[in-house]
C-alpha cells in the first residue's frame, strides 16, 4: 500500500474480503469515492467463509454479523466538505547519529517524509543507504518519491539481516510489520536508523508495536514524530472515520462497567454484535495476544462457528478476555493421511500437530478445545484472573480435552504448568536468524 486511488468500485458478490478492503479503502484520496456492492443477502452463504471455515465445517452454521455491522456503520456515516492539505510539516529536523520514528495513519505523509530524509542523507553525504521493507509495494511506494539513480539500495527483511551490509543509515519502511526480533536485530546492528510505520494496524500489527516493540527501542521523546495532519484526504474523512470504526481502531472513551468484584461470564458473537462498546474494549485486549492482527481476525470472530468467549470484569473494568476454539472430529482415513503427513486441511491447528508429533489417532475421534488467544490488562496480571477463566472454561468443556500451543519461555510453561497442562511436544522452529521453540499442551 501507500499508493493512492480515485474513485474505486468493490464488487462483494463473490464475497467481501477484509483484508482487501480495507488496504484498498485506506489508498483512496479525496475526493474521490469509494463505490461498494454489498448483497444484502448470499442464497448460499457468505463466499468469503469458504475460505475462513475449518475443513468440513457447513457453511450454513456461519453467521453475517461482520457484513451487517458494516452495513450499520456505513448507514450512520456523515459527509464532510475535503479540505486540501498539500505540505508536509516543516517542523521535522533530520539527523544521521541520531534514530528517527515517524508515526501516523494512512495518509499522513510518511512515505513522503522518508522519501525526504532520504535526500537530505544524500545531501548531507550520508551515503550509502540500505532501504528495507516488508513488502514489495512498500518499497516502490518510497521509489516512486525519489529520483533516480540515488546511492540507496533495497533488500528484504531477511537478506538484510543475513548479509548486513556496511552502510551508513538504515531505513525502513512499515517497521511494525516487521516480526518484532527481526526489527530489534536491525535497529541493534545498525544504530544510525530512521524508521516509519502505520499505526492503524492493518499493516503488520501496531499494537504489539506500541505496547512491545517501541519501547525496547529505548527513544527519546524527541525523536519520535507522530505525523497527525491528513494529507490524502480531509480531517475526519468519512472513509477514514468508516474505516476505524470498522477496524475498531479509533480511540474508546468510555469503559465497559461491571461489579467491583471479579466477575466470569460468556459472551457470544451475537452479545458482541448489540454491544459496540463491548466489542470494542474486547477487541483491543485480544490483539495484545498475538503478533501481527488482520482486518479478517475481527471477521472470523464475529462470523464463524465453534468458538466461545470467557471474559473477566473487575473494578468496572474488562480486564481478561479468553478466546477458545472447538476442533471437530476428523474422519479417520483423513486423520490417518494426516499422521503420515499426505493431507494438511484446512484449520483444526491443535489436532493435526497432535496428530503429527504424537501419531494417535485418538487426537481427531472427538472435539478438542484450544486455547487460541488469553490477554489479561497489564495492572491485572498476577492475579490469577487469567487462571481462573481456564477453569471456568475447563469445567464448562468437560470431559473434552482442552490444549494450547504457545512460544515456549520459563515464564509460559510455568504458568501451563501450574494450570496442569501437559506438554505433548516441544518443536522448534526459525524465521530470519531467531530461533524459536512452539509448546504443545494438552489438559485431559
Amino acid at each position: 500500500m501507500g499508493t493512492t486511488q480515485k474513485d474505486l468500485f468493490y464488487d462483494a458478490q463473490n464475497g467481501l474480503y477484509p483484508n482487501a478492503f480495507i488496504a484498498l479503502a485506506g489508498t483512496i484520496e479525496a475526493p474521490y469515492n469509494l463505490y461498494l456492492h454489498l448483497p444484502e443477502h448470499y442464497p448460499d452463504g457468505d463466499p468469503d467463509h469458504h475460505r475462513l471455515l475449518d475443513y468440513g465445517v457447513s457453511i450454513a452454521n456461519c453467521y453475517s454479523h461482520y457484513n451487517n455491522r458494516l452495513r450499520m456503520l456505513i448507514q450512520q456515516q456523515t459527509d464532510h466538505t475535503y479540505v486540501s492539505n498539500q505540505a508536509l510539516p516543516t517542523s521535522i529536523r533530520f539527523t544521521h547519529t541520531e534514530p528517527q520514528l515517524f508515526l501516523g495513519h494512512r495518509g499522513r505523509g510518511k512515505s513522503t517524509t522518508l522519501a525526504n530524509k532520504i535526500q537530505w542523507l544524500i545531501k548531507n553525504h550520508h551515503q550509502p543507504i540500505l532501504v528495507v521493507t516488508p513488502f514489495e509495494h512498500n518499497r516502490q511506494t518510497l521509489y516512486q518519491k525519489l529520483p533516480a539513480n540515488l546511492p540507496i539500495f533495497y533488500l528484504p527483511p531477511d537478506d538484510a539481516l543475513r548479509r548486513l551490509p556496511n552502510i551508513n543509515h538504515l531505513i525502513i519502511d512499515e517497521a511494525a510489520a516487521l516480526p518484532p526480533a527481526q526489527l530489534l536485530a536491525l535497529t541493534q546492528y545498525y544504530p544510525a536508523y530512521t524508521l516509519a510505520t502505520t499505526t492503524d494496524g492493518y499493516e503488520g500489527s501496531a499494537n504489539t508495536f506500541h505496547t512491545k516493540t517501541l519501547s525496547k527501542l529505548a527513544l527519546s521523546p524527541h525523536q519520535i514524530y507522530n505525523l497527525t495532519t491528513a494529507y490524502r484526504f480531509s480531517a475526519n474523512d468519512s472513509l477514514e472515520q468508516l474505516i476505524q470504526n470498522l477496524t475498531l481502531s479509533n480511540t474508546l472513551q468510555t469503559p465497559v462497567t461491571a461489579t467491583h468484584n471479579l466477575s466470569i461470564q460468556s459472551v457470544s458473537a451475537s452479545n458482541l454484535l448489540t454491544d459496540e462498546k463491548l466489542l470494542h474494549t474486547l477487541w483491543q485486549l485480544l490483539q495484545q495476544a498475538h503478533y501481527r492482527n488482520r482486518p479478517e481476525d475481527l471477521k472470523r470472530l464475529l462470523d464463524l462457528p465453534n468458538q466461545t468467549i470467557y471474559i473477566a470484569f473487575k473494578e468496572k473494568k474488562l480486564v481478561s478476555v479468553l478466546h477458545l476454539l472447538i476442533e471437530p472430529p476428523l474422519p479417520l482415513e483423513l486423520a490417518k493421511a494426516v499422521m503420515t503427513g499426505e493431507r494438511r486441511p484446512r484449520g483444526r491447528l491443535l489436532m493435526q500437530q497432535l496428530l503429527i508429533h504424537t501419531q494417535q489417532i485418538q487426537w481427531a475421534m472427538q472435539p478438542l478445545v484450544r486455547i487460541h488467544r488469553i490477554a489479561t490488562l497489564a495492572d491485572y496480571r498476577k492475579q490469577n484472573i487469567a487462571s481462573q477463566l481456564i477453569q471456568q472454561a475447563e469445567k464448562s468443556f468437560s470431559p473434552l480435552p482442552i490444549g494450547v500451543i504457545h512460544t515456549h519461555s520459563p515464564e509460559l510453561d510455568n504458568f501451563w504448568q501450574k494450570l496442569h497442562y501437559q506438554e505433548r511436544y516441544r518443536t522448534p522452529y526459525q524465521r530470519s536468524r531467531h530461533l524459536s521453540v512452539t509448546s504443545i499442551r494438552i489438559r485431559t
